[in-house]
């Protein structure tokens, strides 16, 4: 993954305010620390509610586009370790920080260029990280890593609402004409739904569940797809079938 992880804007992000710029709230109380991990403890929650029936291991589990923790030091409680990937070493940082203040022991952290996808996983997650990427490419990238080393089910989150005029004027406008949310680094890029479909079944993906398609959190809920049966093992089911009905009889 050739992505540069020093000077990113995500890196000013993290030293200016990374709360706001995780969240995107605006209202003060969003970035007060109760009510910022908080909304962690609800998110991951949310989460988990709709890829625990997929879930048979809880050894590993990656997120992708972490920040500072908001959702991996809940996540964390639920595994026996959870690897983290941010391209902002300063983020990353700070996480450490959160995690040592939480307690939480069982974290470590990837910048992409890692290999964070080496080991098999049982879950992963990204929740709003595809949105920030500039290129289609970069998400492939990662959604061909996910595919090399998933092994239960993966949360994936895409903005997949339709593309209008305004967006595509808003990229010509000076970062110092646009509101904080809007510039390159943070703003939203979005990705035609069937794209994004058929990049998951391209890699060997199995789309299980979708929530809140055509909006900016669109849900896929994957996991890998069952292999292809071929002769040799349609030979073998029909063998055991045989086998145990003559244990019947």
């Amino acid at each position: 993954m050739e992505q540069r992880t020093h000077d990113t804007p995500w890196d000013k992000f993290a030293k200016e305010d990374p709360m706001f710029y995780i969240t995107t709230r605006r209202k003060k109380r969003w970035r007060e620390e109760d009510a910022f991990w908080q909304s962690g403890e609800v998110t991951a929650q949310f989460i988990w509610d709709l890829v625990a029936p997929h879930i048979t291991s809880y050894e590993l589990a990656i997120e992708l586009g972490c920040g500072i923790g908001r959702l991996a030091v809940p996540m964390a409680k639920k595994f026996n370790r959870l690897k983290v990937v941010d391209i902002s070493p300063h983020m990353l940082q700070k996480l450490r920080e959160r995690c040592e203040s939480f307690g939480v022991g069982n974290l470590s952290c990837c910048l992409p260029t890692d290999p964070w996808w080496e080991e098999p996983a049982d879950f992963i997650y990204s929740a709003l990280m595809f949105q920030h990427l500039e290129r289609f490419e970069e998400i492939e990238e990662y959604v061909q890593r996910i595919a090399q080393c998933l092994r239960g089910a993966a949360f994936l989150q895409c903005d997949t609402r339709p593309r209008n005029w305004f967006v595509a004027a808003r990229r010509m406008v000076p970062d110092a004409l646009l509101p904080r949310t809007q510039r390159r680094g943070m703003r939203r890029h979005r990705r035609d739904p069937d794209a994004i479909r058929a990049l998951l079944h391209m890699v060997g993906l199995r789309i299980v569940a979708e929530r809140d398609p055509g909006t900016e959190l669109h849900v896929f809920i994957v996991t890998q797809r069952p292999p292809p049966l071929t002769p040799s093992s349609l030979r073998t089911t029909t063998d055991a079938d045989e086998r145990e009905g003559e244990d019947q009889t």
